[in-house]
């Protein structure tokens, strides 16, 4: 018998994405603006269309990060986001929260944000938000140990769908 799986993903650039299945839609790392003259940035129609709520980008349930870079995080976009679609979770490391906190604005925010603080070598952490399945482990950046402080996080996320659960990892 012949089990049907659903879901997608949509490239945005460098480690953004996009990914669909059940119902749900999630995004990873899709605000950054510098390329460190070699990443793609989102292109700016996908931007707009993200701010704007639109088709295929529009009723996102969570935003993850992976770390606080300029090529992975934007944090004044995000709060312009965060701001707009309350509903919308921030999973990101508490590098990336902190970048947030010194924003006008943060407090309206908070309730939106979990922040995952883990450091190299801790046990994996697990949590479920609005029906999403997570587990977030701390992997060494690259420069490694020169880049040590950098809390750089892999995330394993599991959307229910018709069929159980969609798994995908973002490294």
């Amino acid at each position: 018998a012949s089990h049907q799986k659903t879901g997608s993903a949509t490239y945005l650039a460098n480690e953004g994405i996009m990914v669909e299945a059940g119902g749900y839609k999630v995004l990873f790392d899709p605000f950054f603006h510098n390329d460190y003259g070699n990443y793609q940035l989102v292109p700016s129609n996908i931007l707009d269309a993200i701010m704007s709520n639109s088709p295929p980008y529009n009723n996102i349930d969570a935003i993850f990060v992976s770390h606080a870079h300029g090529d992975h995080f934007a944090a004044q976009d995000m709060l312009d986001y965060l701001q707009v679609y309350s509903a919308v979770k921030l999973i990101a490391p508490t590098q990336a929260i902190q970048k947030l906190s010194v924003l006008a604005g943060f407090e309206k925010i908070q309730k939106q944000l979990l922040s995952i603080a883990l450091e190299y070598g801790d046990t994996p952490q697990s949590l479920v938000v609005d029906n999403i399945e997570i587990d977030a482990v701390r992997i060494p950046h690259a420069g490694w140990p020169g880049r040590a402080d950098v809390s750089n996080i892999v995330f394993r996320v599991s959307l229910p769908s018709e069929n159980g659960l969609s798994t995908f990892v973002h490294m």
